[in-house]
């Protein structure tokens, strides 16, 4: 049962205990109220009785004064009672402040975890675009988009030329005369990696991995693509992590 859960029971106990203790209040009015107005009742008697009537005010007397101390014993007892349910109701109010401040250390808690997954996030993928910037934007030049142009170019638009061994070899003789740097990929995967491993079950991994996907360029999935589909550069657990992510996602061969 979690600590919200709890709390919710613990009020519940607390209502109930609160029914309980106006309850017996009113019990304990009624008959300390009775008999109050007995003693009234009695004196009453006993003011305007006659006096030559004395064994009759004596057992009167003694009767009355037993029916009063009986009600004030018991409306003292029930007063007692009521003590002790005001005594649990305060120790249900402790438990419930101290539940809610292990759930404010928890929120705070969870609110350090996620904020250090995003300060570790964010650094990677500002490394990332900083990467990009130094050594693929090369002022009017892109070089993924440089590279899918020569890719295109260089293998045809015959059919024939198309298939997947001729891609591979077009590929890699493109990624050798031109030194297309693949080692942007590892960066890619790095992040990759790091959101769907870190472990802390409140992150939203997927709206991160959004987040990231959605600041890589068309030319740069293509270029990824390339690199998955035409080489050997990508371990298994680098492609399961691209695969998981859908970074490639309506891209194919054919519409590179």
């Amino acid at each position: 049962m979690n600590n919200i859960e709890a709390i919710r029971i613990i009020n519940q106990n607390i209502k109930n205990i609160k029914i309980k203790i106006n309850k017996f209040n009113f019990y304990a009015a009624i008959l300390i109220g009775t008999g109050i107005a007995l003693v009234f009742v009695f004196f009453a008697f006993f003011y305007f009785a006659k006096k030559e009537n004395y064994e009759y005010l004596v057992d009167v007397g003694t009767i009355s004064g037993g029916i009063v101390s009986s009600l004030f014993s018991l409306g003292g007892l029930i007063l007692v009672y009521v003590a002790f349910l005001g005594q649990e109701q305060q120790n249900l109010n402790q438990q419930i402040v101290n539940l809610n401040n292990e759930e404010e250390i928890k929120r705070q808690n969870n609110a350090s975890q996620i904020q250090h997954f995003e300060n570790l996030f964010f650094r990677l993928l500002a490394n990332y675009n900083e990467t990009k910037s130094t050594f693929y934007l090369l002022r009017d030049i892109n070089i993924f988009s440089s590279f899918i142009q020569h890719y295109n170019k260089r293998l045809g638009t015959f059919a024939v030329l198309r298939n997947l061994n001729n891609r591979k070899l077009t590929y890699a003789s493109l990624k050798k005369e031109l030194n297309f740097d693949t080692s942007f990929i590892l960066q890619i995967n790095s992040i990759l990696k790091f959101t769907y491993q870190y472990d802390f079950e409140l992150i939203k991994k997927n709206m991160y991995i959004e987040i990231f996907t959605s600041t890589i360029s068309t030319h740069e999935k293509k270029c990824v693509y390339l690199v998955y589909h035409l080489s050997d550069e990508l371990t298994n657990e680098n492609k399961e992590n691209i695969d998981k992510s859908d970074l490639l996602n309506g891209i194919t061969l054919e519409n590179i």
